[in-house]
């Protein structure tokens, strides 16, 4: 559901990046890093607690739609609108969790190498899958 760094690369390559990127990395570099990681990180957490929250939501109208039923049909309208509103905000801190691990990522890089021509053509893809 959530992964800190991309796709294209596994665990130990990233713990391998970011270790050098602290041996290198300035304190206003450092702070710019760590803003990354903190977005990335709220909006993570957003995007599973409200994932999770929605599941739950779901169950109990269902078994409240099973016990009394003229009562759910009065204000369904409401919990469809409802329902759309959070769908639609899970998708989004689900975007922003991978835009931003995309975009640490690709400053992570750009520190290590100090080559942000060659990082910033990359900029633009982000697998968020």
């Amino acid at each position: 559901m959530i992964r800190y760094y991309p796709k294209s690369i596994n665990l130990e390559q990233e713990y391998k990046l970011i270790k050098e990127f602290k041996k290198n990395a300035s304190e206003f570099e450092n702070h710019r890093h760590e803003r990354f990681q903190v977005i990335r990180e709220a909006c993570g957490n957003g995007y599973v607690s409200f994932s999770i929250s929605t599941i739950i939501i779901i169950v109990r109208v269902l078994l409240n739609y099973l016990t009394i039923e003229k009562y759910f049909l009065q204000d369904i309208y409401s919990k469809i609108i409802l329902l759309i509103v959070i769908i639609l905000l899970i998708y989004f801190l689900r975007k922003m969790h991978f835009i931003h691990v995309h975009r640490q990522h690709i400053y992570t890089k750009c520190i290590i190498s100090d080559d942000m021509i060659e990082n910033e053509k990359s900029v633009g893809k982000i697998d968020d899958e």
